[in-house]
């Protein structure tokens, strides 16, 4: 169902790029294949996690004209700049497609790594505006992104009444392990919906372990369970590859704190920060 290309596409490039970037990391034609894969991965990304998530009890339906998706937890220098548009070559009968950026909000964070982001949200947002549309093919095909700079339970509560499901949510490498207590709430409101979640992580990172711990104790129905990525990438140090996991529906759980109980039941490790979460971004 989904179109994927030939070895000119960026899936392939993926492939390469860390071959492509050891060879000379400093020409600038590998700093330029670097963005450009930088701004394809979450796009990527998505794809696998829908293309596995259409085969598995019919969960998502990847043939309509529409696409509604809410990428939570945004920042400007990795789901902000990917190229959304993609999709279109991917999904040849998509017509419209609405991308809902949901976050920006590394500027309170106060640990050191992420302290790029202090201006570049800043920036970005104000460069990028609330709202982008843009038409390809004379006008046949739409893509509409909106960026809100909050948490999602912010977002909900500012749309109100005309707050509309997504066909998927996408947490892209949430840390979910870490910052249990900023998703625990987002994440059982949309069982709660029974919207179709994604969630990627690394292979070689926590997510493997914490991330179906999670979602199973906050009561998610798994579709996909935990599975390795299709395309490796090279972050200038290493090649990682992803994981993506889907959930759809299931019976959440709203208690937080004896869920986090549950967690650390399994593995001690389990550590959430809630005070330093809640005080400084309030809940996702």
């Amino acid at each position: 169902m989904i179109k994927w290309g030939n070895k000119d596409t960026a899936e392939v490039w993926l492939r390469w790029n860390d071959r492509m970037a050891c060879e000379d990391p400093g020409k600038q034609v590998h700093r330029q294949y670097t963005t450009n894969v930088e701004s394809k991965k979450c796009v990527l990304q998505f794809l696998h996690a829908a293309e596995l998530a259409s085969e598995a009890q019919d969960s998502f339906d990847l043939s309509g004209t529409t696409l509604i998706l809410h990428v939570i937890g945004a920042s400007a220098d990795y789901e902000g700049h990917s190229e959304w548009e993609g999709l279109f070559q991917r999904l040849p009968g998509l017509r419209k497609l609405q991308v809902v950026l949901v976050g920006f909000v590394g500027k309170n964070h106060k640990t050191q790594n992420w302290q790029d982001h202090l201006a570049m949200d800043e920036e970005y947002l104000e460069k990028n505006g609330p709202v982008t549309r843009k038409s390809f093919g004379g006008g046949k095909t739409t893509l509409e992104i909106t960026r809100f700079q909050g948490t999602y339970c912010q977002f909900r509560e500012a749309q109100g009444g005309i707050y509309q499901a997504p066909d998927a949510a996408i947490l892209f490498n949430p840390g979910l392990d870490v910052y249990f207590d900023a998703w625990a709430p987002t994440i059982a409101g949309l069982i709660d919906d029974a919207t179709l979640i994604i969630i990627t992580g690394y292979l070689q990172d926590s997510s493997n372990v914490y991330n179906p711990q999670v979602m199973d104790v906050l009561g998610a129905a798994t579709v996909v369970p935990i599975t390795s990525g299709k395309f490796p990438y090279y972050n200038g140090m290493v090649t990682k590859s992803a994981n993506v996991m889907v959930t759809k529906g299931g019976t959440a759980s709203h208690d937080f704190i004896a869920s986090k109980h549950k967690l650390k039941e399994i593995d001690p490790q389990e550590t959430g920060q809630s005070s330093f979460w809640d005080d400084d971004l309030g809940l996702y």
